[in-house]
């Protein structure tokens, strides 16, 4: 029994496995750029929903997406593969109900999503209207492009202007480890 743990604990530490380690910050937007209160009528106020194009520093298991949010109600966020928002897969999604207080808020995707470094992907969040959301003026991190959609009904537009969001992207880091040999695993018990 105790040689059988001893193989079991060498193959995952040896092994050609993927070992998840801490939920963890992987990338933010915009981390020091104050959000602004679009609920007095400001430009943004009106979509539905917005799409912001992503491209990972690193392979990650994605967890979760942070909006800052004030303002009771629902929100959705949707995560898709693909060059445009309206073309892509949806990869997975979350709806949940934020609250009053302005802040960092989000929970975790019903899915989370293994995603590839440098590959274009969609985050898609249709907040509670005339809401203070994540909006910010242009900062670190500034996503491009931005596309909006009046309807929510998967027509985008190109929206260029002078702000941005402030999203967290939260996630398991993946190690890979090298591939287990027999004689890997005895040649540690020597």
């Amino acid at each position: 029994m105790k040689k059988m743990l001893i193989l079991l604990v060498s193959m995952v530490i040896l092994g050609s496995l993927n070992i998840a380690v801490a939920q963890d910050l992987i990338h933010e937007w915009n981390a020091d750029t104050p959000a602004q209160d679009m609920s007095d009528g400001g430009m943004l106020y009106a979509p539905n929903c917005y799409a912001l194009q992503y491209s990972p520093p690193e392979d990650f298991l994605l967890e979760r997406v942070d909006f800052v949010h004030g303002d009771a109600g629902d929100i959705t966020v949707w995560f898709f593969s693909g060059e445009e928002p309206d073309e892509g897969e949806l990869l997975t999604e979350i709806t949940y109900t934020q609250s009053a207080e302005l802040g960092w808020q989000g929970e975790a995707f019903t899915v989370p999503v293994q995603v590839s470094a440098g590959q274009p992907y969609w985050v898609i969040i249709s907040p509670v209207n005339h809401s203070p959301i994540s909006i910010c003026e242009l900062g670190d991190g500034t996503p491009t492009p931005m596309k909006v959609d009046f309807n929510c009904d998967g027509g985008y537009s190109a929206f260029v202007t002078g702000f941005s969001f402030k999203v967290r992207f939260y996630g398991t880091a993946t190690v890979a480890t090298e591939n287990v040999t027999w004689d890997r695993v005895k040649g540690l018990y020597r």
